[in-house]
């Protein structure tokens, strides 16, 4: 797998409104795709208000995120897809 990382592009814009984590998210992933799902899923769950649907979660929204692989990563890319950083407690 591979380590993306996540950049809002405007933090700033009305997309974000009810996000308060707009800062670049790492995630372990097979694809872009998939780390821009999984970055979704995740801070939407520990948020609990940001894009609880899909459709309107900006994670998901290449014009709103820029999302590279990172090549040298401190973080292993053989493990579970997930959202390395930040880290969120899960329920």
């Amino acid at each position: 797998m591979a380590i993306f990382r996540l950049t809002p592009i405007n933090p700033a814009d009305s997309h974000w409104s009810d996000c308060n984590w707009r800062k670049p998210v790492q995630v372990r992933a097979p694809n872009e795709r998939r780390a821009r799902l999984v970055a979704a899923r995740d801070l939407a769950e520990a948020e609990a208000r940001c894009g609880r649907n899909l459709d309107d979660n900006p994670w998901v929204e290449p014009e709103l995120v820029h999302c590279e692989e990172v090549p040298e990563s401190p973080f292993p890319s053989i493990g579970e897809i997930s959202v390395l950083t930040p880290k969120f407690a899960r329920h």
